[in-house]
């Protein structure tokens, strides 16, 4: 550094031309303040499959940049920080398509609004967007008409389009003052818009209109379907798409291939694409009150559409689900073969090899290393279990009353835990072998293997019972992310206890209008062979219930072993349904105190 005559030199205090150090300290707090007040905005989406933290620290390795101020908007999707510099912000935007945490990023340059640096120009600005916006939106139809903007009066005269930059933050700070209005919006028309595959204009409007049904882009200029793949879980209600005079509307494969990003998609440019009573009935099923528990009306919705989704892409195509699993997701599997059924499976050690490899029963595994190894941790890990294991076929859509559900709030991640009970049938053998951290087969074991010379013993193909949980979490664009993912994988039983013509094998006689006593001689006796109710029960208590609730609770006593006062609370509580006692029982017993129990 120069340090002549004038230089800032602390070895200098006081001296001629140089600063003393209050002087030194008074000059520095000014530059830092001219800095902070002169610092760039930037806007990051596509961050939050991660901690906030891990955003910068990979942004300061790949361009040595560290963003400052860094802040998070309501909505949970955008990251904004501060950069000192032009150059600084102008290298991160460079950043923009890169890969983290399972998103791609998207990055630009930002002031209050994104559309000037002056203050009353950018409350100016707000108000002229807001006016545009409600002039084009049609409450009555759910309409927002955004076609051909760069040619509208009133954004031209107030000059909104008059360089390159000014139009690039066009769209952003308009859908910016749309997220304040609060609009009701079910349709978008951006036709006529100069769109091409380089847009991010979706993107914009997939974070504030993430429920759209239908969208508009007629006359733009799209070439290719990888433009709408950057959508993909963007827009899971949309309906009908609209691509006439687009290049790729000519291209019939890259049209086809659309149809996979949108879940919901019946009609592109006015043909129908899929049959819609079908998709309805993959998409959700009837909600039946006796094999159901929702917490909520709201989460019975949220649980239903997400299982009705989630299973039909388990069993056609599990590398969609990827999506879903962030790099902190865990998913683990166990095959409990200890269940005893009434099936008459094979009970050879085929039955169970595309399970045991990895199977993560902690009864069994007990080593803190292997259990590790059973743990599957973010999206590449996940995935790869998903090809080990069998590939199914469930009938959630078609015979909902084969499966259970319950499905309660999870306040700590503000989501949901959802538990389900089934069964499903396997219908191939895995896509690939497990792998061990030498990247060997785990089936080469001799343990996995018959006689013949390096032939693989694979399992037998089954109908499988099976238990799975999971706690799903709020994600990007209003999609989902599964924090934690549990399967449990049990023999086949043709008994559910949720089925009505099943519960004679599970509850007492007294407990079926048709069996109860007639007359007051009859022997009021349980099937399980629990003497008269009014013989065991205080008076107190016989006075109060009648007589099928008497030998519930003796029941509930019996097969629980709880004290009266505690069997009594918890047929009250599950409204004097045995099932649904045994399911509170079960869900509860951690939290039972031992003087509970006789």
């Amino acid at each position: 550094m120069y340090r002549g005559r004038g230089s800032f030199n602390n070895n200098n205090r006081g001296g001629r031309g140089g600063y003393s150090g209050n002087n030194s300290a008074h000059t520095l707090q000014h530059a830092n303040e001219f800095v902070n007040q002169n610092m760039i905005t930037v806007e990051i989406q596509g961050w939050n499959n991660a901690p906030q933290q891990d955003i910068v620290n990979f942004l300061s390795r790949k361009v040595r940049i560290y963003l400052q101020n860094t802040r998070v908007d309501p909505s949970g999707r955008l990251l904004q920080g501060q950069v000192k510099t032009k150059r600084e912000a102008d290298d991160l935007v460079k950043c923009t398509g890169l890969k983290f945490a399972g998103q791609t990023l998207h990055i630009r340059i930002v002031d209050d609004l994104g559309m000037g640096n002056n203050p009353s120009s950018a409350t100016n600005t707000i108000e002229l967007l807001k006016n545009f916006l409600l002039s084009r939106y049609n409450p009555q139809i759910k309409m927002l008409d955004l076609q051909n903007l760069q040619n509208d009066p009133t954004l031209v005269q107030n000059g909104l389009f008059d360089s390159a930059n000014l139009t690039s933050k066009f769209f952003p700070a308009l859908m910016k003052v749309a997220s304040t209005q609060k609009l009701d919006v079910e349709s978008v028309n951006l036709s006529n818009n100069n769109i091409d595959d380089h847009s991010k204009w979706l993107s914009e409007l997939g974070l504030q209109f993430p429920d759209v049904k239908n969208i508009a882009l007629a006359n733009n200029n799209i070439k290719k379907v990888d433009f709408f793949d950057r959508l993909k879980n963007k827009f899971n209600s949309l309906r009908e798409l609209i691509i006439t005079n687009n290049p790729l509307a000519q291209d019939f494969p890259s049209v086809q291939k659309i149809i996979s990003f949108f879940p919901r998609l019946v009609m592109i440019d006015g043909n129908q694409v899929r049959d819609e009573s079908k998709i309805a009935s993959i998409l959700t099923f009837p909600v039946k009150s006796t094999n159901m528990f929702f917490e909520t009306e709201e989460l019975s919705k949220i649980a239903t559409n997400f299982l009705s989704s989630y299973f039909n892409y388990w069993d056609t195509n599990r590398t969609e689900l990827i999506s879903l699993y962030s790099p902190q997701s865990q998913f683990s599997f166990q095959c409990d073969s200890s269940v005893i059924t009434d099936y008459n499976a094979n009970s050879s050690g085929d039955l169970w090899n595309n399970y045991t490899p990895q199977s993560r029963n902690l009864k069994r595994v007990s080593n803190e290393k292997s259990r590790m190894a059973r743990l599957f941790i973010g999206p590449e890990h996940i995935l790869a279990a998903f090809k080990c294991l069998p590939k199914s076929r469930h009938s959630l859509a078609i015979n909902p009353n084969d499966y259970a559900i319950e499905t309660i709030s999870f306040p700590a991640l503000g989501g949901m835990m959802i538990t389900i009970h089934g069964d499903f049938d396997e219908v191939d053998q895995p896509e690939q072998q497990f792998q061990d951290s030498t990247n060997k087969s785990f089936n080469n074991n001799s343990r996995y293997r018959n006689n013949s010379r390096n032939s693989f013993r694979k399992g037998i193909l089954e109908k499988r019972g099976f238990d799975r949980t999971f706690i799903v979490v709020p994600g990007p664009n209003g999609a989902f992310i599964v924090a934690s993912d549990m399967l449990c994988v049990k023999q086949y039983s043709n008994r559910k206890p949720w089925h009505h013509s099943d519960l004679q094998q599970f509850l007492p006689v007294a407990s079926v209008p048709s069996a109860l006593p007639t007359t007051s001689s009859t022997p009021l006796n349980l099937i399980s062979g629990v003497n008269s109710s009014s013989s065991v029960l205080p008076p107190d208590v016989v006075a109060r219930l009648n007589s099928t609730q008497q030998q519930l609770v003796l029941k509930v006593m019996q097969e629980t072993r709880l004290k009266l006062e505690f069997a009594l609370m918890l047929c009250e509580q599950s409204n004097w349904d045995y099932n649904i006692a045994g399911q509170n029982f079960a869900n509860s017993k951690s939290q039972i105190p031992p003087d509970a129990y006789v």
